[in-house]
C-alpha cells in the first residue's frame, strides 16, 4: 500500500511539470517558475517519504512460505520517534497455549525540549478490541515501586495493529531520563504450525546500545526458532537459529541479545509449533516486574 503523502506528492509533481510546460509554451516566466518549484518540492517530499518508511512498508514479503502481510499492515502506521533517545530495549514474549503475554521495557532520555509520552505498536493476528485488552504500563523512573498503573491511550483507529501512547507521570525536559514498562495480554492469537514474533525499533538515532528479546514457551517446545532481519531494501536476511537458553520442562526460553542495534530495525522470530501447551491454572504467567535494573 503506497503512503498517501507519497501519492499526493507524486501527483503534485506531475501537475507542477504540466504547469511549467504550459508557462514555457506561453512565454509566461512566472508561471513556468512556479510549476518548476511545485514539481521540485513535490519530488523532494516523495523521496523523503519513501526513505522514511520502514523496510516492511516498502515491500510485502514472506519468510519460509509464511505470509507477513499483517506485519506490513502494522508497519504502515509506524512513526519515527524524534524526541527520545533509546539506550536499552528489553522485550519478553510468553507463549502459553494459544495466548501471548508481552512486556516491553524501554530506557533512555529526552533529547528534545520536552516530551509527555512514548508510543508503542501492539500487533496481533487476532483482533481484540482495545478496551477489552489487559494492557497497562508503569513509569519506573517516577514510580519504581509500581504503585501507579498507567492505562495506555489508543491513537487512531482500532484493529490488528494498534498504535498506543503511554503518558509519563511527569513530563520530560531535555536530558531527563525515562524508564517505561508496558505489559499486554493477547489471548487466542497463537496456533500450531509456522508462527512469528516481531521486534521493531523506530527511533531517529543511528543505533541502540543494547536490545534483547526473550521468547518463553510454557509447557511446550518449538521445533526450532530462527531469527531474520530486514536490510535497507526490505529484504529478509537469515541471522541465526536460536538454541534454548533454559528448558526445565515447565518453560523453554530462547534469548536473542544484540549490541548497537540500528535505531530503525525489524527482526522477525520465526518458530514452528506442532502442538499447543496445556493452559492449566498453575501455569498462567503473571506480568513481569522491571525487566532490568536502571543502574
Amino acid at each position: 500500500m503506497t503512503d498517501v503523502r507519497e501519492t499526493v506528492a507524486l501527483w503534485a509533481c506531475l501537475v507542477g511539470s504540466a504547469v511549467a510546460l504550459l508557462g514555457q509554451s506561453q512565454s509566461l516566466v512566472s508561471i513556468a517558475f512556479a510549476g518548476i518549484c511545485l514539481s521540485a518540492t513535490s519530488a523532494t517530499v516523495a523521496v523523503y517519504s519513501r526513505r522514511n518508511r520502514s523496510p516492511i512498508q516498502r515491500s510485502g514479503v514472506s519468510i519460509e512460505g509464511l505470509n507477513l502481510d499483517s506485519l506490513h499492515i502494522a508497519n504502515v502506521r509506524r512513526r519515527l520517534n524524534k524526541s527520545l533517545t533509546l539506550e536499552r530495549a528489553f522485550q519478553v514474549a510468553i507463549i502459553n497455549g494459544s495466548d501471548l503475554h508481552v512486556a516491553w521495557q524501554y530506557d533512555g532520555f529526552c533529547r528534545s525540549e520536552g516530551e509527555t509520552d512514548i508510543e508503542f505498536s501492539i500487533d496481533s493476528e487476532n483482533n481484540i478490541a482495545f478496551e477489552q485488552l489487559e494492557c497497562f504500563a508503569f513509569d519506573l523512573q517516577n514510580d519504581p515501586e509500581r504503585l501507579r498503573q498507567i492505562r495506555p491511550i489508543l491513537l487512531g483507529s482500532d484493529g490488528v495493529s494498534k498504535k498506543i501512547k503511554v503518558p509519563f507521570l511527569q513530563p520530560l525536559a531535555c536530558e531527563d531520563h525515562f524508564s517505561i514498562l508496558l505489559n499486554c495480554a493477547l489471548p487466542g492469537c497463537i496456533t500450531t504450525g509456522l508462527q512469528y514474533y516481531t521486534s521493531s525499533l523506530s527511533f531517529d538515532q543511528p543505533s541502540v546500545a543494547s536490545a534483547s528479546v526473550h521468547l518463553i514457551f510454557v509447557r511446550m517446545r518449538p521445533e526450532w526458532v530462527r531469527v531474520y532481519e530486514f536490510d535497507a531494501k526490505g529484504r529478509p536476511t537469515f541471522v541465526s537459529e536460536l538454541r534454548p537458553f533454559r528448558d526445565d520442562g515447565a518453560t523453554c526460553e530462547y534469548v536473542d541479545m544484540s549490541q548497537n542495534v540500528p535505531g530503525q530495525s525489524v527482526r522477525v522470530y520465526l518458530y514452528s509449533l506442532t502442538a499447543l501447551g496445556m493452559q492449566a491454572e498453575e501455569t498462567q504467567p503473571s506480568f513481569p516486574g522491571p525487566l532490568f535494573s536502571r543502574n
